[in-house]
């Protein structure tokens, strides 16, 4: 009898430590990059996709976007802001040419006065920023708002012209309105503009903004308002359903699509994914990190979702990775109490750049940097450089 109670509990244990590996396998799979950590002071020095995109969105934070991106070469639209900025523009640089623009900045002793100088109008233009003029050898599509608001649109493949106060009449949009307009995105299917109306108020109160999905043949426009609401109401009515296929797919299964900006929606569902207020999308919408957008970000352990994880609730940390303030501080020889605000000024699928802002040991300030964390390797590297950067790229 002892003998098989002995036997009997001796399996149970064996049961017990096999389940618990296995709970504990669960709880890190994916976290697997809880990884050494190899800390650096100053500006990368090598090359890579991750520092490139880095670059561009901090040269494009003005509003221009990129609609694209082949072969080493990026092509952008110029983002208008005033009414009297009739004509969508574009500009192109390579991949080659961009490392040339930045170079000195991985030289440069004082990062934060080489990135402002970086970022200056008349630099870009001069010395990086090379003008379309021929927008056919692009497939680019020629946009113009005339007088009247008449939207006139070539591509390679038509042209026509659109009476905006027509299409838009159910938004009380008007001949004399003053109106921007702007190509958010494009692709070989179709492209999206944003229209503005100054002198037209939303339901939330801010000028009229409204989206124009709209066919390369230009056989097809729909339209709606930029918000959620507007837009979930075409997905539901199908008006869109012909336009998924041009829709950038951000997940391996290829149910997920970024529209445009922000804005994920679930194929199958037909429904955009809410991102919550505090966590943030990454700029190529495919990673959402948690608690990235709240002004109260700390250090700790910090937890990255692939978009299709977040967006179906799984409670798994796909990307994980260890801010340690104290280690940092010390680091950079900063006196002081341990705190720190925490900022994301960007973003990306395997790139952050994090703006740290270190409490004094008892009052005032001790300090700033900025954290650039770069994930492409397998060793995570850290690079301590004060950029100046803040707010969000």
């Amino acid at each position: 009898m002892n003998k098989r109670f002995v036997n009997l509990s001796f399996f149970l244990m064996s049961i017990f430590l096999l389940v618990g590996c296995e709970e504990s396998n669960m709880k890190n799979k994916g976290s697997s990059n809880q990884m050494e950590v190899t800390y650096k002071e100053g500006f990368p020095t090598e090359e890579s996709p991750g520092l490139t995109e880095f670059i561009k969105g901090y040269l494009s934070r003005d509003g221009d976007n990129e609609v694209i991106k082949k072969d080493d070469s990026y092509v952008y639209s110029v983002s208008n802001k005033s009414e009297n900025d009739r004509l969508v523009h574009y500009y192109h640089f390579t991949k080659d040419q961009l490392k040339s623009y930045y170079q000195p900045l991985v030289d440069a002793n004082n990062y934060e006065e080489k990135l402002l100088q970086m970022n200056q109008t008349d630099r870009k233009e001069d010395d990086l920023y090379k003008t379309i003029e021929k927008t056919n050898e692009y497939h680019l599509p020629l946009i113009s708002l005339e007088e009247n608001n008449q939207l006139n649109i070539k591509t390679n493949e038509s042209e026509k012209t659109f009476d905006l106060p027509e299409l838009m009449k159910e938004y009380d949009v008007k001949k004399s309105d003053d109106m921007v307009v702007n190509l958010k995105s494009l692709n070989n299917d179709h492209f999206v503009i944003e229209i503005q109306d100054f002198s037209v108020e939303s339901v939330e109160g801010w000028d009229l903004f409204m989206t124009l999905f709209v066919k390369q043949d230009l056989s097809n426009i729909v339209i709606s308002e930029l918000y959620d609401e507007d837009l979930q109401s075409k997905l539901d009515s199908g008006e869109l359903k012909d336009y998924y296929k041009g829709f950038q797919k951000v997940d391996p299964s290829s149910q997920y699509s970024k529209m445009f900006g922000n804005k994920i929606i679930d194929n199958k569902l037909n429904k955009i994914i809410d991102i919550k207020k505090d966590d943030l999308l990454s700029k190529d919408g495919k990673y959402v990190y948690i608690n990235g957008n709240n002004k109260d970000l700390s250090g700790g352990i910090q937890e990255i979702q692939t978009i299709k994880n977040y967006a179906e609730g799984n409670d798994t940390s796909d990307i994980n990775f260890d801010l340690d303030l104290a280690e940092i501080a010390k680091r950079l020889d900063l006196d002081t109490s341990g705190n720190a605000s925490v900022e994301v000024n960007y973003f990306n699928e395997d790139y952050i750049v994090l703006r740290l802002n270190y409490k004094g040991e008892f009052v005032g300030t001790a300090g700033a940097t900025n954290l650039i964390i770069d994930l492409q390797h397998d060793k995570k590297i850290y690079y301590l450089v004060d950029l100046g950067l803040l707010g969000r790229i």
